[in-house]
């Protein structure tokens, strides 16, 4: 029920509910009983669902500044799932720095982090460099074994006993600062690398702040991300997975896996990242996405190849590239507006990944469904 809906039932009230509460010559206490009970239950049925709306409505607006903070509109249909609120808080002298929400999915995750630093307003709503922390730094610990045991949001306790000592998964992680109600905020976005999982991990960050008596005070907050996350693997074949080389005909590179969540898609390949080129992308409805600014060349004199090498897209990378073992590695692509993929097409939302049906690798098209 919504707020119109709402309005809509207290009008359609009976008023004989109302009459009876309002006689005033009752013929015995049970029924002064059963009229007032009455009227309190409905009474209170309509004060839970006011509430219940209110904060509903107060919800949907905040997450509606978190998701344009991002790049979205206004819609949680993709990441519905992977919304949660932390609520972590620490003050030093005069400086409280809040952890408040985070959305993500299972490779990518944004945190915004409140603070009580005044700042002047900025046209765009960002804010200049020098007025973020004096340091900071993020760790991602991956770990299956999250169970309803370290349901807790804060994790210091695991964090201090079981992992601090050990090293950290890869990942990619950065902090912009921006202003928000007067008010000093940070935007976190940790990215893992591809084959590894945010929603079933443990977060350590850090970050300092000069308050009135502490130089570069420490704000240190640990939590557990344990929300359920979709994510679909296509298990490339040989055959199907087999595309030719970039620069060099007379060899193949092997597409081995695709893995793809809300917000982002995988490409996984025996042979260097630098040996294939994601060229489209192709949906149900048989929409074709191109990567963005695909006509970016990169000199060939910076590459050292006979031929220049076209970006295709991709906002991370990662592999084996020793020339002992056979040389793995994978592409991570963005499925946010306008990142990897030209969505012009789409609007500001989402590339939606049950609609990926087919990837274009080297000039072959390879199925996914």
């Amino acid at each position: 029920m919504n707020e119109y809906d709402l309005f809509e039932a207290i009008g359609n009230i009976d008023t004989k509910y109302v009459e009876e509460a309002a006689v005033s010559e009752p013929s015995g206490k049970h029924f002064i009983r059963r009229r007032i009970g009455r009227f309190v239950l409905v009474a209170a049925a309509l004060a839970v669902l006011l509430l219940g709306t209110f904060v509903a409505t107060a919800r949907i607006v905040y997450d509606v500044r978190f998701l344009q903070l991002i790049g979205l509109e206004s819609t949680m249909e993709e990441l519905d799932n992977g919304y949660y609120q932390i609520g972590l808080s620490k003050t030093i002298d005069d400086v409280t720095v809040t952890v408040v929400d985070a959305i993500g999915d299972a490779g990518r995750q944004w945190v915004e982090i409140e603070t009580d630093i005044p700042v002047e307003e900025f046209e765009t709503g960002k804010c200049p460099e020098e007025l973020g922390p004096t340091h900071f730094y993020i760790e991602l610990y991956e770990t299956n074994r999250l169970t309803a045991a370290f349901a807790d949001i804060d994790c210091t306790e695991r964090y201090e006993r079981e992992l601090k000592a050990v090293l950290p998964d890869g990942h990619s992680a950065s902090l912009k600062p921006f202003f928000r109600d007067g008010h000093l905020w940070l935007l976190m976005e940790v990215m893992a690398e591809a084959g590894h999982e945010l929603n079933r991990s443990l977060i350590h960050f850090e970050c300092g702040f000069n308050t009135k008596n502490t130089q570069d005070a420490r704000f240190a907050f640990n939590w557990c991300c344990n929300y359920p996350a979709k994510k679909e693997t296509f298990r490339i074949n040989k055959k199907n997975g087999q595309v030719p080389r970039l620069y060099n005909t007379s060899e193949d590179v092997r597409i081995t896996k695709v893995e793809v969540t809300q917000a982002c898609l995988d490409v996984f390949a025996e042979g260097s990242y630098q040996d294939f080129r994601l060229e489209y992308i192709t949906l149900a409805d048989g929409t074709i996405l191109y990567p963005a600014n695909r006509e970016r060349n990169v000199a060939p004199e910076k590459t050292g190849k006979a031929e220049p090498e076209i970006w295709d897209g991709w906002i991370g990378c990662d592999g084996d590239e020793s020339e002992v073992r056979k040389k793995t590695s994978s592409k991570t692509y963005s499925l946010m507006p306008n990142q990897s993929f030209d969505t012009t097409a789409l609007g500001e939302r989402l590339i939606p990944m049950d609609e990926i049906v087919a990837i274009c690798i080297n000039g072959k098209t390879i199925e996914l469904k």
